[in-house]
């Protein structure tokens, strides 16, 4: 079989072939099962060919598994909110682009900030609805394959078509 990187990667599909090679020989060797501890476990060795994916250096993995955890955190935090529909959950805080001035040079860095703050700019507004909908394209792409779910990507594509022309 032959493997390839999904679009919005960092890998090559040159890669892609490699690391999916890599974890199918894992997943024959675990009975079908290939689970991420047996993935880091058998990449801890330096001449597997997953080892120069991982960050062996325990203090920078430490530091960024921490910025992962406090990404979910801020996720997962939620606000109420009283509407015609009933009681609404809604993100206390959404990830946003926004520029900045760092040593002299403007920089682009994602932060969170709160939704109601996104809301009442149209700008961070319109950039929200588009991350909506680049994630809402990958999940077509990954799940595009189940007749299934047809009518969910048809409505999509009007959502879509909707707000492009707005």
């Amino acid at each position: 079989m032959k493997y390839y990187a999904s679009k919005n990667t960092k890998i090559t599909d040159e890669t892609a072939n490699k690391y999916g090679k890599a974890l199918e020989k894992i997943q024959i060797r675990c009975n079908g099962m290939l689970t991420p501890d047996e993935v880091v476990h058998s990449a801890k060795h330096a001449s597997h060919p997953l080892h120069n994916h991982f960050q062996w250096d325990d203090s920078i993995a430490a530091h960024n598994f921490r910025k992962t955890q406090a990404r979910r955190l801020m996720r997962i935090i939620v606000v109420r909110s009283e509407g015609s529909e009933g009681v609404v959950d809604m993100p206390a805080f959404t990830s946003v682009k926004m520029s900045t001035q760092q040593d002299g040079e403007v920089k682009t860095i994602r932060v969170y900030m709160p939704e109601a703050s996104i809301r009442s700019d149209a700008d961070l507004h319109m950039q929200t609805v588009q991350d909506a909908l680049k994630r809402i394209e990958f999940w077509k792409e990954r799940y595009g394959h189940l007749v299934e779910l047809q009518p969910i990507f048809d409505a999509i594509g009007e959502v879509k078509a909707v707000t492009v022309t707005a």
